[in-house]
């Protein structure tokens, strides 16, 4: 596994005009850069875009509610992974979202879960095998993330946004907890 970092803002996953957040090598070679993304019925402020210095970029974004699926969307979110041409939804995973953060999909014929382990990291698994981890790191700190060297784009792609899906997770959390108290 090689490791990489990105030093997002604590707003960067609230405001809409949000800033370039480089994506870097451990020993500091530029690799590419999340932006806010643009993705077919999915919310503004919750698509973003892994936009690698070679190669196509890699999109993820929350599927947005409507009047009848506000409650859905709460409950159980629905996330829409694009590269290329290609489309993928993710949901969180019923019964474990309500205690942390835990996301499930197949994304090229493989089955992805990304779940908050005990260490407050998030660890992605495809079909069963670790072949990333993001440590999200405190508020304007370096978020650290690691992935396995041999992922096709979209799947390494996606490990560099779910730092940025994770934070709007952490948000919508405090937010729902706030309202419960």
């Amino acid at each position: 596994m090689s490791a990489y970092t990105l030093c997002e803002g604590l707003l960067d996953t609230v405001i809409t005009p949000m800033r370039a957040v480089e994506v870097k090598t451990q020993d500091g070679r530029r690799i590419g850069h999340v932006v806010r993304g643009d993705v077919a019925d999915c919310e503004r402020t919750g698509t973003f875009r892994f936009e690698p210095t070679s190669g196509p970029s890699t999109s993820m974004g929350i599927v947005g509610a409507t009047a009848r699926t506000i409650l859905h969307r709460l409950l159980r979110p629905s996330y829409i992974l694009l590269h290329e041409r290609q489309r993928w939804t993710l949901h969180d995973l019923p019964g474990e979202n309500l205690l942390y953060f835990a996301v499930a999909g197949t994304v090229q014929a493989r089955r992805l879960v990304a779940r908050l382990d005990w260490d407050d990291s998030v660890q992605i698994t495809a079909d069963g095998a670790e072949v990333g981890r993001v440590d999200p790191g405190d508020l304007l700190l370096d978020t650290r993330l690691r992935a396995d060297d041999d992922l096709d784009p979209p799947l390494f792609g996606l490990i560099m946004l779910i730092p940025f899906i994770y934070r709007v997770y952490e948000q919508e959390a405090e937010l729902i907890e706030s309202l419960l108290d």
